[in-house]
């Protein structure tokens, strides 16, 4: 098979046009889409609906994930930033949500696409050099990687016998007994100011060739189209252009940086590995090119999935008769977690059984008419539980009267409430409620730390000694507590404390972005743009069509000390409209109108605290939920009249 592997078209449709010309003049069977299709260029809805005309092969870009909301933009740099915030505004809720969509890699037998790194593809790491190429490798065991992301087309041959060397952009033939890193260069945005043509590969898997191509395109209507808007930026070739074919720019770097956002190696990904599809099998299932030539390979690959639909069929059999047998890992791993597929198992005994290794299992519960929801990953159970160093806090109030109570004493709200104290308890497994409403149960184990909220809780005169660090947990089946709707409000309030942060942290929610529970909302966090890091505290509400944020950009979320925040959801702010109100320490930080018609009505996502990519220095304390409007003087961070 032939593919035309493309990557970073930027929105540059006069460069995707001849491009896509010359894939179909060199007869190819299949493109394969290697992500940021959007960003920098004119022309996004274009060139998005013009590519996805001719392939369905795609995987994402950080371009396309910051475009549709899916990564925090604010590590890009000033240009791509506002590059960014532009694209959104010109792509529709339908391009929007197909963008949303793609997965972070595709594989075609020992073939991987992916658009930046293989370590962690939702880091979107640049793979620059050797010393880099070489951990990479380390986390592969296909043939050949193909790779887009920093514009410049080379190769990085691994052999055991000299380890792992850099290579040009020659045309060449892969050997067997070697393993390859192949970037495909840019179409829409080159960056070697010798060689201003697009970019793109073509690679036969048959005589395993690879054929670097190199394509001209109109840089002067280029440049009209992007005058043509309001983009306030000059792409690195067409400053070279104007430099060295109309001499009316000074001097220009040798060659662009690579880099157009910062990257930590050590981070979490900025979107997870459960905000994707996992890696799907590619063939030339996209839409074939009118003058490409019959492949010898449909039949082979209908014939392989019919065995392994009638396979699939039987698996699903025994375990409809009680039989089981143990999942092979997929072929990709990430460095920190495995992609990520297990899901709470419910047993005969109705318990819940976590898959985790050294987890403690939830007691047996009553049965409850619940709705049913869509099933929730769990954390691998290959991955070891994470032991977290624990924070030292100082109690930001401290008190020598520490009032005894065996619960919280604001019963008038039992029928409507949830409170999760965080204790030390918490670590230990279940996070029990302490009206016994809803229970939430460990995907990945927490660990006590000293209190962040104060000592004993204002509200109640309640001891608090400890909170919980490095915990997620969820319910074990959706239920309708926690839906976003029309017909009850809502307030969750609690305390967080947490280090720098160098990539988002989820707080809580019903959405966490995986393909099977996008719609819903959630709140997190998110680290600071330029300058003085301040931090932003955001709130998210998607209906898997339209998406509502509220975000405060001037939030000090990150400055390790403890924080009170709540979500308070006033369903009946305005006849058809409900209101969204974020508070931060017990002032209003962001707010934003919801339309009830947006609203879902069978969402029923498990509810969640915390997530398995938050870093380890983050702590929860006191977390309560109410089904209803909670002004800040109600908050747990306030004492009741007369105490």
């Amino acid at each position: 098979m032939r593919y035309a592997i493309v990557s970073d078209i930027h929105a540059n449709m006069q460069a995707w046009g001849a491009v896509l010309a010359d894939a179909r003049d060199r007869q190819v069977d299949a493109i394969i889409c290697l992500g940021d299709v959007v960003g920098y260029g004119p022309k996004p809805s274009e060139v998005l609906s013009s590519v996805r005309s001719v392939t369905t092969s795609f995987v994402m870009g950080n371009h396309d994930a910051a475009a549709v909301g899916l990564m925090d933009y604010s590590v890009f740099n000033d240009h791509a930033r506002g590059a960014i915030e532009w694209t959104m505004g010109e792509l529709d809720p339908e391009a929007k949500g197909f963008l949303a969509a793609v997965p972070l890699a595709l594989e075609a037998g020992d073939i991987l696409f992916v658009h930046a790194e293989l370590i962690e593809p939702g880091r979107f790491g640049y793979i620059d050099d050797a010393e880099v190429a070489r951990a990479n490798f380390e986390k592969s065991r296909h043939f050949v990687t193909f790779i887009g992301h920093t514009h410049l087309p080379k190769v990085f041959e691994h052999s055991p016998q000299s380890g792992v060397i850099e290579l040009g952009d020659q045309d060449l033939s892969l050997e067997t007994q070697k393993r390859y890193i192949v970037n495909v260069g840019s179409v829409g945005e080159p960056r070697n100011p010798h060689d201003l043509r697009a970019r793109y590969v073509i690679y036969d898997d048959q005589s395993r060739s690879v054929e670097f191509r190199r394509v001209d395109f109109d840089i002067s209507a280029y440049r009209q189209d992007l005058e043509a808007t309001s983009l306030d930026l000059r792409p690195y070739f067409l400053q070279v252009y104007e430099q060295v074919v109309e001499g009316s720019q000074p001097d220009v770097a040798e060659q662009a940086s690579v880099a157009d956002m910062r990257i930590n190696p050590m981070s979490a990904p900025l979107v997870g590995v459960h905000q994707t599809s996992q890696i799907v099998a590619t063939s030339n299932q996209g839409v074939l090119l009118a003058s490409a030539k019959p492949s010898k390979l449909p039949l082979a690959i209908l014939s392989a999935l019919v065995v392994l639909i009638l396979i699939g069929g039987l698996l699903v059999w025994k375990g409809k008769n009680g039989s089981s047998s143990d999942e092979p890992a997929p072929d990709f791993v990430s460095s920190s977690q495995q992609i990520n597929s297990q899901k709470p198992v419910r047993q005969a005994s109705d318990s819940l059984a976590i898959a985790e290794p050294e987890m403690i299992s939830p007691p047996k519960k009553p049965e409850v008419s619940e709705p049913a929801s869509s099933p929730r990953e769990t954390k691998d159970p290959s991955q070891p539980v994470k032991e977290n160093s624990s924070l030292t806090v100082v109690d930001p109030k401290p008190s020598s009267s520490k009032v005894e109570a065996d619960e919280p004493n604001d019963r008038s709200q039992n029928d409507n409430a949830v409170w999760w104290q965080m204790d030390s308890k918490g670590k230990e497994g279940v996070l029990r409620d302490v009206y016994g409403n809803i229970d939430l149960y460990p995907m990945q184990m927490g660990k006590a730390m000293n209190a962040i909220a104060p000592d004993p809780i204002p509200l109640n005169g309640k001891e608090n000694v400890s909170a919980t660090q490095g915990g997620v947990w969820q319910e074990d089946i959706g239920s309708e507590w926690f839906v976003m709707s029309a017909l009850h409000s809502l307030t969750l309030e609690g305390w967080f404390l947490t280090d720098v942060l160098q990539s988002p942290v989820f707080l809580f929610g019903t959405r966490t972005g995986g393909a099977e529970d996008r719609r819903g909302w959630h709140l997190d966090l998110r680290p600071g743009g330029i300058g003085p890091r301040k931090g932003q505290i955001g709130f998210l509400f998607d209906n898997g069509n339209d998406q509502v944020f509220a975000v405060s950009k001037n939030a000090h979320v990150d400055d390790q000390q403890p924080h009170h925040f709540a979500i308070v959801w006033d369903h009946d702010a305005e006849r058809a409209s409900g209101k969204v109100t974020l508070f931060l320490d017990g002032q209003s930080v962001a707010s934003q109108m919801l339309k009830h018609s947006l609203l879902l009505t069978n969402q029923a996502n498990p509810f969640r605290i915390g997530a398995v990519e938050n870093p380890e220095r983050f702590g929860f304390d006191e977390l309560r939920y109410s089904k209803t409007t909670l002004v800040p003087s109600q908050f747990l961070s306030h004492a009741q009249a007369g105490k």
